[in-house]
């Protein structure tokens, strides 16, 4: 797995990583269960969003 933390080799991205606390919601459909809902509240981010990704 190459490191997440490595610049683009084009160079047009800098690093950037964030993260914190997940909250998931979910559906039980015919087939199973769904995932209907990924929410991340971010504490902490380390770079900048040169790219502006997660603006």
């Amino acid at each position: 797995m190459p490191d997440p933390r490595a610049a683009c080799p084009e160079g047009t991205a800098t690093p950037y990583s964030m993260g914190g606390p997940y909250d998931w919601e979910f559906r039980r459909g015919p087939d199973g269960w769904l995932l209907t809902r990924q929410r991340l509240a971010v504490w902490w981010s380390d770079g900048a969003d040169t790219q502006r990704a997660f603006a």
